[in-house]
């Protein structure tokens, strides 16, 4: 067997199965997640036999007497009876892609484009069969293009710009390709990229054929390691983590140069909320930083509070988290699968329970019960993360999903730096007034039934776990802490036995109203030894929020409330109601709004914020009675308005945007589009065409520096040459070597008047070459010196010296060195 001819089929081989797998990956990455029909298997054979057949085409070029000509015929004649045989199945293959691609973009971009239309005599053919033919096609010209350089050259430049943009497009409508389509790319570009020769033409055929071989077993061996290290099941599982590094270069790319500045300098520095520590602080100092950016859809007539971090339990200076504990995980999963979440479900549970039909609503003595529609308000609020920190996320209450914590208690939204949250913007007046004061499961006919029995089941569940594990009240605290403040609720009428609300009014007063307790942003640290909170209740009174917050949450603990702590952000009514009144383009979040505050856990409406600092108390004492909205953005459509009685509360219309009647006629029939509302990011701060601009300007820039860098170099290299032909023999070795000087300056090779052996020996000795290979380089350039004339094997003998002299310096030389020398130097 001839193993030299068996090493170049591989070789040859090799080349084929590259070229091959980039351009049916990237195609694939294209189509396949985008729900276009086509047939795989089919796509795969053809694509394969073309490839294979256009490496026996250039060939030709090469190797055969005329094949130039002979390749060029019949690349001219494969396309033309290709698109002769299958003309009008291309047309509607093309339409019927092209639509579905249009159809993605106007359900990501809320935009609208005109269909394309196809022939109304491929009406036999199927959407799948047309797609598959059109695929092949354009696969079919891809493989054409490329081959023209590929084998000869590999041509980086020419394979990224027509393989790359398909491999990227699904994430323009917000998709990610398959696993084993966006390995083979990513592996079969590396092989590409790493194996590229661009316009280096002293490497012989057989060590392309060898290196080629390399890159291909490269490739086969990284696929199957990347099969068993990132198995398709991760990639599937972190698809959202994928998207939100598309979403968050989107974003950053739209910040201003100051706000871009302030969130690299937020990702590496500490954060501006303390995040559970208290007592650590001499001062606070504010410097006008804007953490956030956010516009919401729907306002009510109070402020908005954003949490961030949840503290269950405190220990030594700090609020930690319960999820660090294997029995709260354990209840907390057994809690889900009772009531389908967690205790913040409470509010979605609630609507889904007591929506009763407008139709069916109940007559009370005191008015109507309306259905789960006029008591939760629901609205949107778009949220960019500019300087909050690394990895941290808010959101508002009454989320429309539940919420969870990691283990430090941050709470785990799917966000990034720009995200959108659906939320229960209140529970409005309608749902206190029937709910929590007269139960307004027992006013229907006064009698059990499932509804009332499920809620009934769902309130004890969560009451029972809230009592187990927000009553806590650490070992570390003094048992006399508390004394002061129960001589003063026995002063008030306040005892165990009083309403929770009343409870929680108490709390608030001791610590705002009562003249014990000073508000202060330079407390001073707590000493060494002492309890911060039992420090701040008993000695020194002086605090802000962190403090009040956490001293909140123990006196009510206490008095038997369930209750945790809480960071994130603050924004005053004032400011919201600037934003829906268009006066201000979003609602800037800054520094300062940074806050503290408490959960209080009320058996009929769940967990809901009460402040307990000093001056900020007032805005969350709604909290507890009835709220009425105060202004929304309107929706296009005003709906009807439902009779209502009088003297009852009248609810904010929905203010969430609809879609647009334009869409009705449009077919979306060949596509799934089931998983739309999880895969698709809304993009409320970016305008689409903003968006599409970017990524195409980012596309160019990214291929066009490359480009013109490269062709500077080739034009820089053209003159050279010509310049030197119009030389001399004598001034053309001047020139080549004076080319040169500055690499053998790095080298540490100067010349400096010594004999021509010596400075051959040391060209010999820093290069590792021989006396052979140099004394026709040094030889010729001291007769081009001294000498009057030059034969041309003189020069040729020169040349060859030349460049093996300089080949050795580059080779010699750092990576970085080399592009130096070849782009600055024009080496």
């Amino acid at each position: 067997m001839n193993y030299n001819r068996f090493f170049i089929f591989l070789a040859k081989a090799s080349q084929v199965l590259l070229l091959f797998l980039g351009v049916y990956s990237c195609l694939m990455c294209a189509t396949v997640r985008l729900n276009i029909l086509l047939d795989k298997g089919m796509v795969f054979g053809f694509l394969f036999l073309f490839a294979a057949a256009l490496w026996w085409l250039f060939y030709l070029m090469r190797e055969v007497p005329r094949g130039h000509w002979i390749a060029v015929c019949i690349g001219i004649f494969l396309p033309v009876i290709f698109s002769l045989r299958f003309g009008t199945v291309l047309l509607k293959g093309m339409a019927y892609v092209v639509n579905s691609i249009l159809k993605l973009s106007m359900i990501y971009y809320n935009i609208k484009f005109e269909l394309l239309t196809y022939p109304s005599n491929t009406e036999q053919y199927t959407n799948a069969y047309s797609a598959t033919i059109f695929t092949i096609g354009l696969g079919f010209l891809i493989l054409l293009v490329l081959s023209m350089t590929f084998y000869k050259k590999r041509s980086i430049v020419y394979y990224m710009l027509l393989t790359f943009p398909f491999f990227v497009f699904p994430y323009f409508v917000g998709y990610v390709g398959f696993y084993t389509e966006t390995i083979i790319y990513l592996t079969t570009l590396a092989a590409v990229l790493a194996t590229g020769q661009g316009k280096h033409n002293y490497m012989s055929q057989r060590l392309r054929d060898r290196i080629s071989l390399y890159a291909a077993g490269i490739v086969l061996l990284c696929t199957i390691l990347g099969f068993f290290i990132y198995t398709p099941d991760k990639f599937e599982k972190n698809i959202e983590s994928h998207k939100e590094i598309k979403r968050d270069f989107t974003a950053l790319s739209l910040l201003s140069g100051e706000d871009l500045m302030e969130w690299m300098k937020a990702n590496f520095s500490a954060s501006a909320i303390d995040y559970g520590s208290v007592g650590n602080k001499d001062q606070v100092v504010y410097n006008g930083t804007k953490l956030l950016e956010i516009r919401p859809t729907l306002i009510t007539d109070s402020s908005l509070y954003l949490k961030g971090f949840v503290g269950d339990k405190y220990k030594d200076g700090h609020w930690y988290s319960n999820n660090r504990e294997e029995s709260y995980r354990k209840d907390l999963e057994a809690l889900r699968k009772t009531i389908g979440g967690s205790p913040e479900i409470w509010p979605k549970t609630l609507e889904d329970d007591l929506a009763i039909p407008p139709e069916n609503a109940v007559r009370s003595d005191t008015g109507w019960l309306l259905s789960a529609e006029s008591w939760f308000l629901k609205g949107s609020l778009s949220i960019k993360n500019i300087a909050l920190g690394r990895g941290k996320t808010v959101i508002p209450y009454y989320l429309m999903e539940d919420v969870t914590y990691d283990e430090d208690g941050n709470v785990q939204y799917k966000g990034g730096i720009q995200y959108t949250t659906e939320y229960y913007c209140r529970l409005i007046d309608r749902f206190h007034r029937y709910y929590a004061e007269q139960r307004s499961f027992e006013l229907l006919n006064e009698k059990e039934n499932d509804i009332s029995q499920r809620i009934l089941n769902t309130q004890k569940s969560i009451l029972d776990f809230v009592s187990k594990y927000y009553l806590d009240i650490p070992d570390t605290i003094e048992k006399d802490t508390f004394s002061d403040f129960d001589t003063w609720c026995k002063n008030h009428f306040v005892d165990e036995k009083s309403h929770a609300r009343i409870k929680v009014k108490a709390v608030q007063s001791y610590l705002t109203s009562s003249g014990k307790f000073d508000y202060t942003l330079a407390p001073g640290k707590t000493p060494d030894g002492k309890d911060s909170i039992d420090y701040f209740i008993n000695e020194h009174k002086k605090g802000y929020c962190v403090h009040f917050a956490s001293a909140a949450v123990l006196l009510l603990r206490h008095l038997g409330v369930p209750a945790r702590f809480v960071e994130g952000v603050f924004i005053e009514n004032e400011r919201l109601v600037r934003y829906v009144n268009k006066k201000e383009s979003y609602v800037a979040v800054l520094d300062q709004d940074a806050h503290a505050w408490v959960e209080v856990y009320m058996k009929d409406t769940g967990f809901m914020p009460i402040d307990f600092t000093p001056g900020r108390a007032d805005d969350s004492d709604d909290n507890l009675g009835p709220v009425e909205p105060q202004s929304s953005i309107p929706p296009k459509t005003p709906p009807t308005p439902s009779p209502k009685p009088a003297g009852a509360a009248t609810p904010t219309p929905d203010p969430l945007s609809q879609p647009s009647d334009d869409y009705e006629d449009m077919e979306f029939d060949d596509i799934d589009t089931t998983d739309s509302a999880e895969d698709r990011d809304k993009g409320l701060f970016v305008k689409p065409f903003t968006r599409l601009w970017f990524w195409m300007i980012l596309i160019l820039i990214v291929i066009g520096i490359p480009v013109c860098i490269q062709g500077q170099w080739i034009l820089r290299q053209r003159i050279y040459f010509r310049s030197l032909h119009k030389k001399k023999p004598r001034a053309r070795i001047s020139a080549m070597y004076f080319h040169i000087r500055p690499l053998l300056s790095d080298c540490g090779i100067e010349y400096n008047g010594e004999p021509l052996d010596e400075y051959t020996k040391k060209i010999c000795s820093r290069l590792s070459l021989t006396e052979d290979q140099v004394k026709p380089f040094t030889s010729s350039l001291m007769k081009s010196q001294f000498a009057k004339e030059i034969t041309g094997e003189e020069l040729a003998e020169f040349k060859a010296a030349y460049r093996i002299v300089r080949r050795r310096m580059i080779r010699n030389a750092s990576l970085l060195k080399r592009i130096l020398y070849r782009y600055i130097f024009n080496q």
